[in-house]
């Protein structure tokens, strides 16, 4: 016969999180937090209190505490069967009487509907490199035959993308100074907002994968938040100038290794640039290596990716390089071919570029033009990049389609 564990009930009870609270965080105790972690509306009681990294008596006072707050709930057992023969009132029965009436309910009245079960609950984020507004989703990912309603797409896209790209306060969305009590409070928002839990027999695909790196990436920022050892060490690592331990592991894989030649383009119109790591110097110390990060995935052929690394290293200072690559980016895409000129037309009249990189904003216009059906512009264009570089073979093979095109 299963066994009692306080007044929590029996042992075989299973408890489950209750996402929908908003419980006093400053009085729950950072082993708490652990045995929550534990809840997946699987697990008895017993088998939490087995798991979790504590006595079976403070597992049990953190469920206590748990479910006092209001964080999880507990199945109400089943009233035992009565004995044969018993009756289940004594004495004379009470007359029937109708329920007062209640008064009419007015519109003001109803209580407000909970947010869906998955749905957007949080504002977008403030401060990050690119505001929601601006980012470049990915039409073939929102178009995706999933059972996210749209804004909770685009809310995973843009959160996922941008994991590296802000430190733990940011993603928090909190000061740096900030207390403990504020941390709990912001990480149990995102708890509610991202934990699979939340995605529970649904069909999510490529989602999928995208929603348990944003929760892992929650749980880890808040393991270090959380810890004053931990957390003083990541703030002094701010303070070098870092957003976190996997920026230091690139800093140090980028001394030892040389970024690879650039694969040739897949578009037959459009000759692929040839860009040299010895111009980098003229880039800025951290953009260099968001730049480079982006050349990668431009080699893989991830425009959209690319895209989305460069656009933030616009602002607030203008880069032509930067922009010279997010020009080339928009052009694979076919997208804002205004914006792509424009870029490339402010590099050109930027002092100090090199002739490589007026090479890549002249191929870069050059597709533009022909995109645009004005095949004699594309033809000066590619003319004049070719000048700059003799000896590039894919740009006379460019320049010879053109005028057979032109004669065509």
């Amino acid at each position: 016969m299963p066994r009692h564990l306080d007044n929590l009930g029996s042992e075989d009870l299973v408890p489950t999180v209750n996402r929908s609270a908003t419980p006093d965080v400053s009085r729950v105790q950072p082993a708490d937090w652990s045995v929550l972690g534990l809840i997946d509306g699987r697990r008895t009681l017993a088998a939490i209190c087995q798991a979790a990294p504590l006595t079976e008596r403070d597992a049990v006072a953190s469920l206590i505490r748990l479910r006092d707050l209001g964080m999880i709930a507990l199945p109400t057992p089943k009233p035992p069967p009565l004995a044969s023969g018993a009756r289940a009132h004594s004495g004379i029965r009470a007359a029937r009487t109708s329920p007062p009436a209640q008064p009419a309910r007015t519109k003001a009245d109803k209580p407000q509907e909970k947010p869906r079960k998955g749905a957007v609950r949080i504002p977008p984020p403030k401060g990050w490199p690119t505001p929601m507004e601006r980012f470049s989703f990915d039409p073939a990912r929102l178009d995706e035959a999933v059972d996210l309603d749209p804004e909770k797409r685009r809310q995973i896209l843009y959160w996922h993308h941008h994991l590296e790209a802000v430190d733990y306060y940011l993603l928090f969305q909190v000061e740096r100074g900030a207390d403990e009590r504020a941390l709990r409070r912001a990480y149990f928002a995102l708890s509610k907002e991202f934990h699979p839990d939340q995605f529970f027999r649904r069909e999510l695909g490529s989602y999928e994968p995208l929603i348990g790196d944003i929760f892992r990436w929650i749980a880890g920022a808040n393991e270090i938040l959380s810890h004053p050892e931990k957390r003083r060490r990541y703030d002094a690592l701010l303070a070098r100038g870092y957003k976190g331990e996997w920026e230091v592991e690139r800093a140090a894989q980028a001394q030892t290794s040389r970024p690879e030649p650039a694969a040739p383009s897949s578009n037959p119109r459009v000759a692929t640039p040839a860009h040299s790591s010895g111009a980098l110097g003229a880039v800025v110390p951290g953009v260099s290596e968001r730049l480079e990060d982006a050349r990668r995935l431009m080699e893989a052929r991830r425009w959209r990716d690319a895209l989305n690394v460069l656009e933030p290293l616009l602002q607030p200072t203008f880069h032509p390089r930067v922009a010279v690559a997010a020009a080339r980016c928009l052009l694979e895409l076919g997208e804002r071919p205004e914006v792509a000129d424009d870029l490339c037309r402010r590099a050109l009249r930027e002092a100090g570029l090199t002739q490589i990189d007026k090479r890549d904003a002249l191929i870069v216009l050059g597709g533009l033009f022909e995109r645009a059906g004005r095949l004699e512009d594309a033809k000066k264009l590619i003319g004049q990049a070719l000048r700059l570089d003799p000896r590039n073979a894919n740009l006379k093979d460019h320049l010879e389609r053109l005028e057979r095109n032109a004669r065509g």
